[in-house]
Formats: structure tokens, C-alpha cells, sequence
């Protein structure tokens, strides 16, 4: 029973600890994403890529808005 319990409360901290990391990433690529994009958009050397930073821009904001939803 003993090695049950260690090994739940084990997983429980690997599983919070990757949660965490996984969490701190993405907040570091959507911080990215938002504070680079409109300067990549603006310096585009095409339409088609400057439209793709501002959609990758909108997709970011929307995915943030739904996350601080929840």
C-alpha cells in the first residue's frame, strides 16, 4: 500500500511540475507572438506574409481570450 501511495503522489508532482512548464511556455510564446507580430507584419516583404503575421496575431489573442475564459 505504502509504494501505491508514493507512487501516486510521484506522479502527481511530475504531472504538476509539466502542467507548470507547459503553462510557462506558453505564455512565453503567445507574449512573443503578440509583441513581435505587428512589427514582423509591418516589415513584411510580401501581402501574403504580412497577413500571415496578423492572422498568427489574431489566432493568439483569440486562444489567450478562451484560456482566461476558462
Amino acid at each position: 500500500m505504502r509504494d501505491e501511495k508514493a507512487e501516486m503522489s510521484q506522479l502527481e508532482t511530475w504531472e504538476d511540475f509539466h502542467i507548470d512548464e507547459f503553462e510557462d511556455e506558453n505564455i512565453d510564446e503567445n507574449q512573443t507572438t503578440i509583441e513581435g507580430a505587428p512589427f514582423m507584419a509591418d516589415t513584411a516583404s510580401t501581402e501574403i506574409l504580412r497577413r500571415a503575421f496578423e492572422n498568427r496575431l489574431m489566432e493568439t489573442e483569440g486562444q489567450i481570450f478562451r484560456l482566461k475564459k476558462n
